[in-house]
């Protein structure tokens, strides 16, 4: 657990650093925008799943209390929410650009911003609200299911509103990014002519279909759970790792097709990035590098 728990923060800050302090990933502004909230998702989501662990198993027990059991426990899954609806609006965009480029209209990163900041706003609201009531249920499908599971005669309203939100919340959004960023790579390979941003477009894709599929293990877990049919111990810690896991693999597919990044990872592997080398001011070569101007102009 230790060894995931690192490799997404580490993962995500690198993402992060390269792509607000470098720009180093060379990609369109509204695939940045994707790029920037998964990673930046994903470090909260580890990070709350670390530190409470870190101080139960410095304590070995719960010490935290009720209240930041249950913020804990849907803060995750709300982080996850924004995650799979960013995903899954950005995929069904892409198709719709790819296959009616004249007809779609671009979309403005400030007003996705806006929208994620919104819906962030939103969720957070919303749970706090249920804690102000002192209702400590979790709205979070996943937990919801490992309870129903270990109760002999769960109450049917938990039962049912386990399974409509796991259709509602995972299984639809999840075969909606794998159906559509499967046409766009299908429709990307048949393409006889060159397609405009190809390798921002595959990125993108690459990196949502990764997302989709690491979320169908849980998928199914959480639905076999609630039919109460036993789940294997190996298949619940394989589903819950492939969650951690997908975080890994971004940073490899940013590496793999872009171009921009892979010279980031470059320069920081040869500490170029950390430790620059003497004598070169960035500006002295540029100014050095540029032609002198014509005389036409100068005489205009």
């Amino acid at each position: 657990k230790q060894w995931y728990q690192r490799r997404v923060r580490g993962g995500n800050i690198l993402v992060l650093f390269a792509c607000i302090k470098y720009k180093a990933v060379t990609v369109d502004s509204v695939s940045m925008v994707m790029i920037e909230w998964l990673a930046a998702l994903d470090l909260i989501i580890a990070l709350s799943y670390m530190l409470p662990c870190l101080i139960t198993l410095t304590n070995k027990r719960w010490v935290l209390g009720s209240m930041l059991c249950f913020i804990q426990g849907n803060l995750g899954f709300i982080c996850f929410l924004i995650e799979l609806s960013l995903v899954q609006g950005i995929s069904f965009y892409r198709v719709y650009a790819l296959l009616r480029p004249f007809a779609c209209r671009q979309l403005c990163p400030s007003n996705i911003h806006r929208i994620l900041i919104g819906l962030s706003v939103f969720s957070a609201v919303y749970m706090l609200g249920t804690l102000a009531m002192g209702q400590f249920y979790f709205f979070d499908p996943f937990l919801m299911s490992c309870q129903i599971s270990g109760q002999t005669d769960p109450k049917p309203l938990f039962v049912i509103y386990t399974i409509v939100a796991t259709v509602i919340f995972l299984s639809v959004p999840v075969a909606g990014i794998i159906a559509a960023n499967a046409t766009i790579l299908l429709t990307v390979g048949r393409a006889r002519g060159g397609v405009p941003g190809k390798n921002a477009l595959l990125t993108v894709s690459y990196v949502s279909w990764a997302f989709g599929i690491s979320v169908i293990p849980t998928n199914v877990r959480v639905l076999l759970q609630v039919s109460q049919v036993e789940v294997p111990s190996w298949y619940y810690i394989l589903g819950h790792e492939l969650l951690f896991i997908n975080s890994i693999v971004n940073p490899i597919i940013y590496t793999i097709t872009n171009l921009g990044f892979r010279c980031f990872i470059a320069k920081l592997i040869s500490r170029k990035l950390i430790f620059p080398p003497t004598g070169s001011d960035d500006g002295k070569a540029r100014s050095s590098n540029q032609m002198p101007p014509r005389m036409g102009s100068l005489a205009g």
